[in-house]
């Protein structure tokens, strides 16, 4: 995930992520208009929903996405695969922690308080 969100230059790197990788991940991270998160799925697209003015989003669906998804944090090439887990997703982690950060700003600061809630879906 920090690979690609920084592009082509964490995409260059063998080994695990390293900071500057992440460094450059959080800066791209911040050029995004909404993060979102497989875990929080329904609220994701609630906030989506309210921002973009969209019609419908089918709750029932996004539900089952995010029920049925099996989650790979990190998915890393064979040169790495000797490393240790940890040093791997070690930024993935931290980069998950801002994009987790980015969407509860979304839902506190843009979204009508209650909307996008465990009720509000």
């Amino acid at each position: 995930m920090t690979r690609k969100i920084c592009g082509y230059y964490g995409l260059l790197e063998t080994a695990a992520p390293s900071e500057q990788t992440f460094e450059c991940a959080a800066r791209n991270l911040d050029l995004f208009f909404f993060v979102g998160t497989l875990e929080r799925m329904a609220e994701s697209l609630c906030a989506l929903r309210y921002l973009l003015k969209w019609d419908a989003v089918n709750p029932r669906a996004a539900k089952a996405i995010a029920t049925d998804a099996v989650l790979n944090p990190s998915r890393h090439s064979a040169s790495a695969a000797g490393a240790d887990v940890d040093d791997l997703i070690q930024w993935d982690l931290e980069l998950y922690g801002l994009a987790e950060g980015r969407l509860d700003d979304a839902l506190r600061h843009q979204v009508p308080a209650g909307l996008c809630g465990p009720a509000g879906n």
